[in-house]
């Protein structure tokens, strides 16, 4: 059932350049499924715009919530966003969306490009903190173009290695193996196909 509610705003954390971390603390418990979105209903010209944003915290984080935004120059919403002042607050509606994870003991695989990481992350957090040893064989390619794009690294990192059923690639396409040599593992250079093709 998709609600509306008020969503108050926290905070904003540059994540990598232009990418941000919003978090806001809403009206009312949120109960939502992880890979799930919400509508934020964006003053404008007189009208609300809906713009559509993946959250990316956990289920069990009911009271608040983060989104990751690519704040663009010009954008109705970017341009809101970046100009937001703790306590402010927009009206959001939701949970809305079908992109869930299936509760079957299979491997699940995951590929993701920029800021569509978002609904992932909400799902490896929830399903690995929930299901911890029991939890399906779980793999997550993620592209981007430099490690200065990379985000979360120290969180995915983490799942890593206290969840072994986890395996993680950050693949950067404008990075080459002499660039990333004696960095994290997590890294592959190329881009998600091609690691993909080198994995098989």
């Amino acid at each position: 059932m998709i609600n509306t509610y008020d969503a108050h705003f926290v905070s904003k954390t540059e994540l990598a350049p232009n990418i941000y971390k919003l978090t806001f603390k809403l009206s009312e418990e949120l109960i939502f499924k992880a890979g799930q979105y919400l509508i934020f209903m964006i003053p404008h010209e007189d009208k609300l715009i809906r713009r559509l944003y993946s959250i990316a915290s956990p289920h069990f984080h009911t009271q608040g919530v983060d989104i990751i935004a690519h704040i663009i120059e010009g954008g109705i919403a970017s341009t809101r966003f970046a100009t937001l002042s703790e306590g402010d607050v927009l009206q959001v509606q939701g949970p809305a969306g079908v992109f869930t994870l299936r509760e079957n003991a299979r491997p699940k695989m995951f590929l993701a490009t920029g800021t569509g990481i978002a609904p992932i992350l909400s799902i490896l957090q929830s399903t690995l903190t929930e299901s911890g040893e029991a939890a399906p064989r779980m793999m997550l390619f993620w592209g981007l173009r430099t490690k200065s794009d990379a985000y979360y690294v120290d969180e995915l990192n983490g799942l890593v290695a206290r969840y072994p059923s986890l395996d993680v690639r950050i693949c950067l396409s404008r990075e080459s193996a002499d660039t990333l040599e004696g960095i994290s593992d997590i890294y592959m250079p190329g881009r998600i196909d091609s690691v993909l093709s080198n994995r098989s």
